[in-house]
């Protein structure tokens, strides 16, 4: 976007891993560097993991999603290891993080592991956009270990709409909030 290189990952900050997203310009020069620690849940010190990143640019600007895993709600060696988590950065000269949310899995009832590995946006039929986290939800409940296909529709503010979950073995489930 506006002719950038964006590029995610974790980083280690001495105590977990964070978010990291990185932006280049055309000359391959570092222009961005940011690190998002915790999604504001009970658990601050978690690991978060950036696994996606897309740019969307509409008559707002542009936008930069990065999903990933995070588990600031749970906690490191807790069952439940980790949620969905979304952020979205406005560019521009000095990008701002414009909201930053995540989705706290209503499948956890396995104690889950979910994880968002893509994201995508598509144009809101009422303009403004939607974005779209493809992921999966591990639940595990002692007995038995298992994963299984996961959507989850979000609003511009970052706010979770509906969400998809391909159960192997319960059929497919559907979520509108």
């Amino acid at each position: 976007a506006n002719g950038n290189i964006w590029v995610v990952g974790s980083v280690w900050n001495g105590t977990d891993y964070d978010f990291e997203t990185l932006r280049y310009d055309s000359a391959g020069n570092s222009t961005f560097a940011q690190a998002k620690n915790s999604f504001g849940g009970d658990n601050p010190g978690g690991n978060d993991y950036a696994m996606s990143v897309r740019t969307h640019t509409d008559g707002g600007g542009t936008h930069v999603l990065v999903a990933g895993m995070t588990e600031s709600l749970t906690g490191p060696g807790s069952l439940d290891g980790g949620d969905v988590g979304l952020v979205r950065y406005d560019d521009g000269p000095s990008p701002a993080e414009s909201c930053d949310s995540r989705w706290d899995s209503p499948y956890d009832g396995f104690n889950g592991n979910d994880r968002g590995y893509a994201v995508a946006v598509a144009p809101a039929p009422l303009g403004g956009m939607n974005v779209f986290v493809g992921g999966t939800v591990r639940e595990y409940d002692g007995a038995s270990d298992k994963t299984d296909f996961l959507v989850v529709r979000f609003n511009q503010l970052c706010a979770a709409q509906a969400s998809v979950l391909y159960d192997s073995v319960r059929g497919t489930s559907l979520n509108f909030s």
